[in-house]
């Protein structure tokens, strides 16, 4: 699994998760924690107005399917 998100993030996706529950996804710019995972729920906790708190970098992500 680990070979696949080697992989994965070669191709250009930022965010790669395997099985393991609980992985944080950290910013791709700074590594600074931006959602926290418990078990199969996450929380953002390093996001101001959609970007990272810490460098400001932009995510690309939607935290709401029902967000425009």
């Amino acid at each position: 699994m680990a070979f696949l998100q080697v992989v994965a993030h070669e191709l250009g996706l930022l965010y790669v998760y395997g099985p393991e529950p609980g992985q944080p996804t950290r910013c791709h710019e700074c590594q600074a924690l931006l959602i926290e995972r418990g078990g199969y729920s996450g929380r953002p906790v390093g996001l101001s107005e959609g970007r990272c708190a810490a460098c400001g970098a932009d995510p690309h992500m939607r935290l709401s399917i029902f967000k425009r």
